[in-house]
C-alpha cells in the first residue's frame, strides 16, 4: 500500500465540527474534543476556575484536570465530540 501527502496543516471536518491548523485536539478514553485556537486560553481558564473549586471542596489531593471539562468548556462553541 502506498500513501500520498494530500495536505500538512489543511482545515479537516470530523464529523460536523471543522478542525482548523492551531486547533487543540484533546483525546482520552472518554472522547475527543477540539478547541479553536482563539477559545484555548479562555476554556483552559474555564476549567482551572473549575478545577479551583473542586479542591476548595475537597480536602484530598485532585487529579490531573477532568477531561470532560475540556468537553463542557466548548459545549457552546459546538466544538465538542462525545
Amino acid at each position: 500500500m502506498r500513501l500520498e501527502t494530500v495536505e500538512i496543516n489543511g482545515e479537516i471536518q470530523m464529523g460536523n465540527v471543522r478542525v482548523n491548523p492551531g486547533d487543540l485536539v484533546v483525546a482520552d478514553d472518554t472522547g475527543v474534543v477540539f478547541i479553536p485556537r482563539a477559545e484555548i486560553m479562555r476554556v483552559l481558564e474555564l476549567c482551572e476556575k473549575k478545577k479551583q473549586t473542586k479542591i476548595s471542596a475537597s480536602p484530598r489531593s485532585p487529579k490531573a484536570f477532568p477531561f470532560r471539562c475540556l468537553r463542557q468548556g466548548v459545549r457552546g462553541s459546538g466544538q465538542a465530540i462525545n
